[in-house]
C-alpha cells in the first residue's frame, strides 16, 4: 500500500487517503522521535497539555537538529495544530501547500530531504512525524535549505503567529531558530 505513494506526484487528497490507511501499517514510534529530555515518546501537547497517548488524537512531533544535536522539539495535538494553522494568512497557506505539491516526494528514507532529495541533512534538518497514540503513521525529513525556502514564503502575519507560538511555549528560545511551519492537514 505504502509503495504506491512513494515517488509519485503528491497531492493533499492522496495524502489524506494515505493517512486513513496508515493506522493498519503504523509502526512503534522510533527512538529518534523521543524527547531528548525524557528519553521517552512525547506524552503531552506542548500547547494545551492534553494526553497524546490516552486521547488517541493525531499529533505532530517536530525536532530540529543542528548537526546531530537536537536544538528544538515539541509535540502538538491535532486540535492545537489546526488552531495555529488557522491563524496563518491565506497567502502563506496557499504558498506552503503549493510548495509541497510541487516538491514533496514520499519516501521512508529519513536520511534525505523529502522536498529536494538532498542527502546532506547532517548540517541542519527537521524531522516531522504524524503520530496516533504510541504509533508512528508518517514521518518526513526537511533539510535546512528547504526550511529556509518555506520560511521565505511566509507573510508577516504568519511569521508573527509562529513567533508568538514559539515565545509562548518556549520562552528564551533564540529568535534565529526557524522550525518548519506547522502545516494544516
Amino acid at each position: 500500500m505504502q509503495d504506491e505513494y512513494i515517488g509519485g506526484d503528491f497531492n493533499f487528497e492522496d495524502f489524506h487517503y494515505f493517512l486513513s490507511h496508515m493506522e493498519r501499517e503504523a509502526k512503534p514510534i522510533p527512538e529518534i522521535l523521543y524527547s531528548v529530555y525524557s528519553g521517552k515518546a512525547f506524552t503531552n501537547c506542548v500547547s494545551c497539555e492534553c494526553d497524546l497517548v490516552e486521547s488517541l488524537t493525531l499529533y505532530q512531533v517536530q525536532k530540529v537538529f543542528r548537526r546531530k544535536r537536537v536544538i528544538f522539539e515539541y509535540a502538538l495535538c491535532f486540535q492545537c495544530q489546526q488552531g495555529l494553522a488557522k491563524e496563518y494568512s491565506k497567502e502563506s497557506t496557499e504558498k506552503l501547500q503549493n510548495f509541497f505539491l510541487e516538491n514533496y516526494i514520499m519516501t521512508e528514507d529519513m536520511h534525505e530531504c523529502h522536498l529536494c532529495q538532498s542527502e546532506n541533512v547532517e548540517k541542519e534538518h527537521t524531522l516531522l512525524a504524524l503520530c496516533l497514540g504510541n504509533k508512528l503513521l508518517f514521518s518526513s525529513t526537511i533539510c535546512g535549505t528547504c526550511t529556509e525556502k518555506m520560511q521565505s514564503l511566509l507573510s508577516e502575519q504568519t511569521r508573527k503567529t509562529m513567533g508568538d507560538f514559539i515565545q509562548k511555549n518556549f520562552p528564551g528560545v533564540p529568535e534565529e531558530l526557524t522550525p518548519a511551519p506547522v502545516l494544516k492537514i
